[in-house]
């Protein structure tokens, strides 16, 4: 198959755009984190696909990852609709960015290992619905909660 030079700027346009999107995103985690370990002039990152789950039909959030240092992770846009969504944030050293998330009319729950750290990038909404005081999102006639997982309070870190 032949691509024709137009169709190859096109895709290296869209590319170059959405790798800028998500440095310009994990840029205003950063500052919500205000202080952290990462240095902005090499900023490294994992990502974490989007999720879509409407009327309880789709997958939950689930990064057991571990790593022995910092490591920063995008969780690109996920959707919840009519649904009970899970996300399982347990690296330790996870400092979690969500890009944004939306839930409408269902329910999301945050397991954030106890060590993590998290905040979302874009502004929260919350429209007759409870974020539990967290910046979680938008979040429309539906609720959202985080919880600190994995805590051994007889183990020091």
């Amino acid at each position: 198959m032949i691509l024709s030079r137009s169709t190859v700027i096109m895709f290296i346009i869209f590319y170059s755009s959405s790798l800028y999107a998500d440095y310009n995103t994990m840029t205003k985690c950063l500052k919500n984190f205000k202080k952290h370990p990462f240095n902005l002039e090499k900023l490294e990152y994992r990502t974490i696909s989007s999720k879509v789950k409407v009327l309880g039909i789709g997958n939950d959030i689930i990064d057991d990852t571990f790593t022995e240092t910092p490591e920063l992770v995008l969780v690109k846009p996920s959707i919840n609709v009519l649904s009970n969504t899970k996300y399982q944030l347990l690296n330790a050293n996870g400092w979690y960015c969500f890009k944004s998330k939306v839930n409408v009319l269902g329910k999301a729950n945050v397991d954030l290992h106890c060590n993590a750290q998290l905040t979302v990038a874009s502004n929260e909404v919350t429209v007759l619905g409870s974020d539990g005081g967290k910046e979680n999102g938008i979040t429309i006639l539906g609720k959202t909660s985080t919880k600190k997982v994995k805590c051994d309070k007889n183990k020091k870190i």
